[in-house]
């Protein structure tokens, strides 16, 4: 089973941007934020590597994924 989580909408709360704005940001629409933001959809490593550019952090701090063994 595999879990991930992001901080992709805190880090966009604190930099006061919109999702339309981190969207035309990052060269993505403003409806794929909001898919990542809610797990939904898990960006490439190349949009991760934008985010964490755009934010000034590294990817590892926006995005977690974790592989779980099944029972």
């Amino acid at each position: 089973m595999n879990t991930h989580t992001n901080n992709l909408k805190n880090y966009r709360i604190k930099q006061k941007l919109t999702h339309a704005q981190l969207g035309e940001l990052a060269g993505i629409s403003r409806q794929t934020i909001v898919l990542i933001e809610e797990n939904h959809y898990s960006p490439s490593v190349r949009l991760a590597a934008k985010f964490a550019n755009i934010f000034n952090t590294t990817i590892d701090s926006l995005f977690t994924h974790t592989l779980e063994e099944e029972n």
